[in-house]
C-alpha cells in the first residue's frame, strides 16, 4: 500500500521477529516431539508439563480435570491437605505408589503450570510424594520459583529442625513451628513465592514423620 513501510526492508524488526520464532520453537519443542512420539494419545498431565504456562487452558482435558478436582476442595482457604494416592491417581489413576523422581518433578510442573503448587515437592529437596504419604495443594502463581534458592533452602531446614525436635517427645506444636516460620521468613529475605511455597511446606511438615537422622543431607546442603 502506497505510503507505507514494507518492514520486511528493516532488518532490526525482522531480526527481532525471527529471535522470538525461534524463542517460541524452542519452548514449544519438547512438547512437539511428545505430541509426535503419540499421535492418537489425549496429552495428559505429562504434556502440560512440557508447556509454557501461558498457553495452559481448559482446552485441555487434563486441565479441566484438575480445576475440576481442586476446586470444591479449595473451600475459603488458599491450600487443603489430601492423601497422597489421590494426587498419585491424577496422574495416572493405575498407579498406586511412591513416584519415581521425575515423575514427580513433572507432576509438579504439570500443576504449576495450571496454577497450583505441591508439597511435598521433590524440586525442592524432599523425597517425591507417594500414595502413602499427605500432599497440600496450594494456590501458586504460574511465575513462581521452580527449584529452590539458597535461603528457602535453609528456611526448610530449620522448619525440618524444629518439627524433628518438637515431635521427639510425641508433642508437635504447631504454634512453634508457625513462630519459626514466620521468623525466617524475615531474617532470610525470602521471595513471595517462597513465602507462599513455604507455608504449604509447614503444613505439610504437621502431617509429615520427621526425624533428626533425616536431616544429615540437609544439614550437609
Amino acid at each position: 500500500m502506497a505510503g507505507l513501510i514494507d518492514v520486511a526492508d528493516l532488518p532490526s524488526p525482522v531480526r527481532y521477529l525471527l529471535e522470538v520464532m525461534d524463542r517460541v520453537a524452542g519452548e514449544l519443542d519438547p512438547y512437539s516431539r511428545w505430541i509426535g512420539r503419540r499421535p492418537d494419545v489425549e496429552p495428559g498431565l505429562e504434556a502440560i508439563a512440557l508447556l509454557p504456562a501461558e498457553v495452559v487452558d481448559d482446552s485441555f482435558a487434563a486441565v479441566r480435570r484438575v480445576r475440576e478436582w481442586v476446586a470444591p476442595r479449595f473451600g475459603e482457604g488458599d491450600s487443603f491437605v489430601v492423601p497422597g494416592v489421590d494426587i498419585v491417581r491424577l496422574w495416572d489413576d493405575t498407579v498406586g505408589r511412591k513416584l519415581s523422581r521425575p515423575e514427580a518433578v513433572k507432576l509438579a510442573q504439570a500443576f504449576e503450570r495450571i496454577g497450583f503448587g505441591l508439597e511435598p515437592d521433590v524440586r525442592f529437596g524432599v523425597s517425591p510424594l507417594s500414595a502413602e504419604g499427605q500432599v497440600v495443594v496450594f494456590r501458586n502463581d504460574t511465575s513462581a520459583e521452580g527449584t529452590a534458592s539458597a535461603a528457602y533452602t535453609a528456611a526448610t531446614t530449620l522448619l525440618h529442625l524444629v518439627a524433628a525436635v518438637s515431635a521427639a517427645d510425641g508433642d508437635l506444636s504447631e504454634g512453634e513451628i508457625e513462630q519459626m516460620a514466620t521468623h525466617v521468613e524475615l531474617s532470610l529475605h525470602l521471595l513471595v513465592g517462597e513465602r507462599v511455597r513455604l507455608r504449604a511446606h509447614l503444613k505439610w511438615l504437621a502431617t509429615a514423620e520427621i526425624r533428626l537422622a533425616g536431616l544429615k543431607k540437609r544439614l550437609d546442603a
